[in-house]
């Protein structure tokens, strides 16, 4: 599957200094290097850019940056040479008259080209743009390239439109694997199930190292490892304020939480041969609460895996207990569309091993000191 993407904001000098590297170390290694300069030598290219530039006196980004990828599979299918060429190829139809690098990589799993372009034309002094028709145009260039030699292409944009977290995302993962965009919707999908408030809400996703950041009229998620956030429209509505609004006061009714109500022992109730959903009454507890967060962002389908818990999946392709498949296993939480109970895994291990939901977080933290509370 092939993919392409453009990139205004890189700078000449960078990518001379990245491609270069990439030469030196091959050459160490005695690995040989797909490359081909066109009107230009990759060494001496920021300047030589920049002069073009200057001759014309055009302002603005000096050098775009195309990454012409493709899908693991295909990349032990081709050659490298045939993957350089389309490479030539696809500077020389989007960019002609362009001076151009083009050094084809195959250290990675998905093998891809770096394109290299002097945005002005050497001869009219004319820049390539950054507008939305130069991506479509771009796509048009690669689906054309890859089409005429077999190769498979992404579906149309249309198709890949669907609830959820945004399409970029969802485009990644449909090609590279897991996009960090997906898994922070989906934890925070989970969190938003279980939460009545903003403060537990909050507490949920740090389970994830998730930092969420609560603003007057928005809701910034940061996924670890990433120092800018996403907004939660740009995820998907469910995860903005309204939404997550109306979801803890849901919460909180199915809970009885708006009513008074005496402290319940620590023990869970069960039903349909799941317990039904009571961790909230540890919360009331002596227990610290990291304890507890800790318990409830760990993997269910990996302590049914563990204690040989049997799973199947139903024709609607979701996992489900086997011979109970009324009974749904999610990453982090579980529901019973019999009887409408669900819960994390500290419910699903309390029913598991007969026991209290004091007894189930310390069994899944490995922390026996926390059953000392209530001797």
């Amino acid at each position: 599957m092939a993919t392409v993407k453009i990139l205004y904001n890189d700078t000449a000098d960078r990518l001379e200094r990245y491609l270069k590297n990439h030469l030196e170390q091959n050459k160490s290694e005695g690995k040989s290097v797909q490359q081909t300069e066109h009107l230009v030598f990759l060494d001496g290219m920021t300047q030589d850019f920049f002069q073009v530039q200057s001759d014309f006196n055009t302002r603005g980004n000096n050098a775009l940056h195309l990454i012409q990828s493709w899908s693991p599979q295909e990349s032990k299918q081709l050659k490298p040479e045939d993957i350089h060429a389309m490479g030539i190829e696809m500077a020389n139809q989007f960019a002609p008259g362009h001076q151009y690098v083009v050094q084809t990589h195959t250290d990675q799993a998905h093998h891809h080209n770096h394109i290299v372009i002097n945005p002005v034309h050497l001869e009219t002094g004319k820049r390539i743009q950054n507008k939305l028709e130069n991506v479509r145009t771009l796509r048009e260039v690669n689906d054309s390239i890859a089409k005429e030699r077999g190769l498979s292409v992404l579906p149309p944009q249309e198709s890949l439109k669907r609830p959820g977290p945004n399409e970029k995302a969802r485009r990644i993962e449909n090609y590279r694997g897991k996009s960090y965009i997906v898994d922070l919707a989906q934890k925070a999908d989970f969190a938003r199930g279980l939460a009545t408030n903003y403060d537990e809400y909050v507490a949920l996703l740090s389970g994830f190292n998730i930092t969420a950041r609560i603003e007057n009229q928005n809701i910034t998620y940061f996924y670890p490892g990433r120092e800018v956030g996403k907004r939660g429209r740009n995820l998907t509505p469910e995860l903005d304020k309204p939404a997550l609004e109306k979801k803890f006061a849901h919460n909180r009714e199915r809970l009885g939480l708006d009513t008074p109500r005496a402290l319940e022992p620590l023990v869970s109730r069960r039903s349909e041969g799941l317990t039904q959903p009571r961790t909230e009454i540890l919360e009331q507890s002596v227990i610290p609460i990291e304890e507890i967060q800790n318990a409830k962002t760990q993997s269910i389908r990996n302590y049914c895996q563990k204690e040989k818990i049997r799973m199947t999946r139903n024709e609607k392709g979701q996992t489900v207990l086997l011979n109970r498949e009324h009974v749904e296993i999610g990453e982090y939480s579980w529901i019973n569309h019999r009887n409408k109970t669900q819960g994390t895994l500290i419910d699903f291990v309390a029913n598991h091993r007969k026991t209290s939901l004091l007894h189930a977080v310390s069994i899944i933290n490995a922390n026996p000191k926390l059953m000392m509370l209530f001797q």
